[in-house]
């Protein structure tokens, strides 16, 4: 199928309005009037997703729309940072699936992309709940799994972790000190959400623009460690699908746990400091209750 330029135009303002969502709602009445399969749709606006795209390095534009279990389609596009190591990029599929974190989904169904996921991507996305089952959409193939795409593949149940990525996560956290900081006691908000079942290295970052509108992301942990994507990057997915630009951004803060194995300090201070060189990273330590 193929969208006019007016919907196109309007699904988009649509996904920018809803930090990368498109609500269930809207998704069904989109449904209605195209007379389209929810396959169909989401081949169809993966050239719009990849307009959020950032690639300053490769100038590929990697594209994703992931349907959630809650019926909310989620965007993804990749992000890459010039002046830093290549090794901070974050790939269209986790950008797709940090923005579900982002809006609560509890697992994701099927996946639209529009090149077939690398091993990295295959590794991050068997961490999802039930993500050996998710099923891939490519264009000119037919639809798989990750099971099939990652045969013996190495998971949380490895690591004796039960639920996965995007299950409820709730931690017990503490802010300490700067009680009353309104930027790290919003990151504090958003690590009881980080999921980081192998390191307990919860991690929460919160960008402020110039506007006064806040993006947020968490830590997302994988069970093979060099997929998991950081808090930083996170929230900068979240920015970058809002249709806003790092130029934007006046103030950024992190969360972390006090004298963990993982020290996330390092590495977002590297990435910002690459993108919004005047601005100064807040930094928060949490302390872990259930400890």
């Amino acid at each position: 199928m193929k969208l006019t330029l007016k919907q196109q135009t309007d699904i988009k303002q649509l996904v920018m309005r809803h930090g990368g969502m498109l609500p269930v709602g809207s998704l069904q009445s989109l449904l209605s009037e195209l007379d389209e399969t929810i396959d169909e749709f989401m081949m169809a606006v993966l050239g719009l997703a990849g307009e959020f795209a950032v690639v300053p390095v490769s100038r590929y534009q990697a594209a994703v729309v992931a349907l959630g279990e809650t019926g909310n389609l989620y965007v993804g596009a990749n992000q890459e940072y010039a002046q830093t190591g290549i090794c901070q990029t974050v790939h269209a599929e986790q950008a797709a699936v940090a923005i579900a974190h982002q809006h609560g989904e509890t697992g994701l169904v099927k996946m639209a992309i529009n090149a077939n996921p690398c091993g990295h991507c295959r590794q991050f996305l068997f961490e999802l709940v039930d993500g050996g089952r998710l099923e891939i959409l490519v264009s000119g193939a037919a639809p798989t799994t990750i099971a099939k795409l990652l045969p013996h593949a190495f998971g949380p149940g490895d690591l004796k972790v039960q639920g996965g990525l995007l299950s409820s996560q709730q931690h017990a956290l503490q802010l300490m000190g700067n009680a009353n900081d309104d930027l790290l006691l919003k990151a504090c908000e958003v690590a009881l959400k980080s999921y980081a079942p192998y390191t307990k290295a919860y991690a929460a970052v919160v960008l402020r623009t110039q506007g006064g509108v806040l993006f947020a992301g968490a830590y997302l942990e994988n069970a093979a460690f060099n997929p998991s994507l950081p808090a930083m990057q996170s929230a900068l997915v979240s920015l970058a699908v809002s249709g806003r630009s790092v130029d934007e951004v006046v103030a950024a803060a992190l969360v972390q746990v006090k004298d963990n194995v993982v020290d996330h300090e390092a590495a977002a201070r590297l990435v910002l400091k690459a993108l919004c060189p005047t601005v100064v990273l807040q930094v928060g330590e949490l302390v872990d209750k259930s400890l």
